[in-house]
Parts: structure tokens; sequence; C-alpha cells
């Protein structure tokens, strides 16, 4: 038996909600071991017997005053918070202490979380000194927070012993055919992937995009539009910190706190995007699109990209 609580608060992410919920009818569906695997799903949240979700939608829950001990897995979905100031604002308000408290108290549960519900579970502190990975655009945030977590945002999906992290939003898949695998085996997660058309997927990488840090510090864009316009060259932080007119202390500090990366990682990220753009035009080759982003040839992207996102070139051609 499969028993899960999916813990939620207002305006938490319906995705996560509706996929968990979901979870239990695929199951009930899956036969790859003869026999259709047990699960039971509980919703624990607020106080009022139903939460309201983001974008209108609400589901019923048992409110955490009346939910008693956790079950043996409990899931956080994201909490619905998009941007560095909303999440913070979002974390200290009542009803989500509250939820941290109550998932604090969950000593003998797995815990699984992804997006934007890995900072409740860190707020309640069962990530502490473990490997974990969250929502790639809020990993600076995250890791300037709770500075006892060790984050690899390019992972999509992280173990750590008793706990499990994912990445953003649809990486919430990744982590319930984790936890099918580890409950039911390998066999049945992969039934339940392809009843749901969903292969796991090593890296959040490939989604990454650069351009999302500048609404959190205007000054990335800068970095951004450097590094674009020399792809070629190698970069240094002494140039970086000259483009932007900052020193290079600043600059460190500024892009790690925005990305949870160094300026030299950052700006390699960025040349990284550009490979993976290029690779989808079906006339470039691949030792072209290696010299492109100032590589020696295709053996030397091919170990860049193993490195950055799990794959070979070959997984990001067109067609």
């Amino acid at each position: 038996m499969l028993s899960v609580d999916v813990l939620v608060i207002p305006g938490s992410g319906s995705v996560g909600v509706a996929a968990t919920v979901d979870l239990a009818e695929a199951l009930s569906r899956s036969h790859a071991t003869g026999h259709a695997p047990a699960v039971d799903v509980r919703v624990v949240g607020g106080d009022g017997g139903a939460v309201d979700l983001r974008g209108g939608l609400s589901v019923a829950a048992t409110p955490l005053s009346e939910a008693g001990a956790a079950r043996p897995w409990v899931v956080v979905p994201g909490i619905g918070c998009s941007g560095a100031t909303e999440i913070e604002r979002r974390l200290g308000e009542p009803d989500a202490r509250a939820a941290a408290r109550w998932l604090a108290d969950a000593r003998h549960s797995r815990i699984a979380a992804s997006c934007t519900g890995t900072f409740l579970a860190a707020e309640a502190g069962v990530l502490a000194d473990r490997n974990v990975t969250t929502t790639w655009w809020l990993a600076g945030v995250f890791a300037r927070r709770y500075p006892t977590c060790h984050v690899d945002a390019d992972r999509m999906l992280v173990r750590d012993r008793s706990v499990l992290t994912a990445g953003a939003v649809l990486g919430h898949v990744d982590l319930l055919l984790a936890i099918v695998e580890e409950a039911f085996g390998s066999v049945v997660a992969r039934s339940v992937a392809a009843r749901i058309a969903v292969a796991p997927r090593v890296s959040q990488t490939p989604f990454r995009r650069s351009e999302a840090y500048r609404d959190i510090d205007p000054d990335l864009a800068t970095v951004e539009q450097f590094v674009l316009d020399r792809l070629d060259h190698p970069i240094r932080l002494s140039e970086l910190a000259a483009a932007t007119h900052l020193s290079t202390r600043t600059l460190t500090r500024r892009i790690h706190a925005t990305t949870g990366l160094s300026p030299i990682q950052f700006a390699q990220r960025i040349k990284v995007e550009a490979a993976l753009d290029l690779l989808r035009d079906p006339h470039r080759s691949v030792a072209d699109v290696a010299r492109s982003i100032g590589l020696a040839d295709a053996s030397a992207l091919n170990r860049l990209l193993r490195r950055t996102t799990g794959h070979s070139p070959g997984a990001f051609r067109s067609g």
C-alpha cells in the first residue's frame, strides 16, 4: 500500500495537486505485476475543509488541526509563487508557517517536494544538510535562504536519504514516478510512465533560460548580451565586471544571489543555451555548433552537454 499525504496551502499550484491525485488512478489501472497496486491519497491543509488553489480551483482537504500523524509519504507540490519577493512574503504568512510546523512533525515520513514546494519543506527543516534541487530560476534565492542545503538546480530529481526533491512545476511528474518506483519497483513505474506518456528526465538544464533572471536583476541582462556577442571567445570575470560597471566581487555576489552560480558558470550556461538552440538547426553540424560557442570540436560539446544535461547533442537535434 502506498499511503500519501499531499500538503497544500491556499494558492498552491493545481498541477501538482491534480497530478498526485491522478497518480492513484493511473496506478489502479496498472497491472504490470499482475494486479493493481494499492494507493491511497489524502489532501491535507488549511482549516476549513477545502483549500483554494491557484487559478480559481479548490480541493477538499483534511484540516491540519484534524490530520493527526502524517502518512508514510508526504508530497509537497509547488506553493504557487513565482518570484523571490512573493515567495519570501508567502512563507512568512500564518497558514504557510502552520503547514511548515505540521511537516516538521512528520519525522517518520518520507518527504517529497517539487518546484516552490521545496521552499516550504526547507522552512520545515526537513531539507537541512541534504542534497536538493528546486525550481531552477529560484535556485539562488533558495541557496541564500537555506545555506545548509546543497542545491543542484541542474538536476530534475535529487534523492537524499528519506527526501526526494524535484525541479520546476512539471518536475512534479518526475517526483511521482520516483515515488512509484521506490514503492512498487521499476516495472510498475515504467507502466505508469507509459500510460501517461511521460519519460523521466535527468536535467532541468535544457529548460533553463538566462532571460528569466532579468526581472530579478537587470544587470544580468548585460552579462547575457556580453556573452552572446562573444560566444566563440573565452569569457573572463574581469570582462564581465567591466561590462556591467561593477567590481568583480559585487558581480560575483549578485550573480550567485540570483542564480546560485558563479559568474563563469552563469556565462557557460548562456553558452549551453545557445548551443541547444543552434542544435535545432538541421543545417548546422555538431562540430559547427561546438565551434560557435568556442569549443574545439564535437567531442568537447558532447562532454559539456552530457555533464550539464545528461544527454548527447543528438538528443537536441530537430526531427
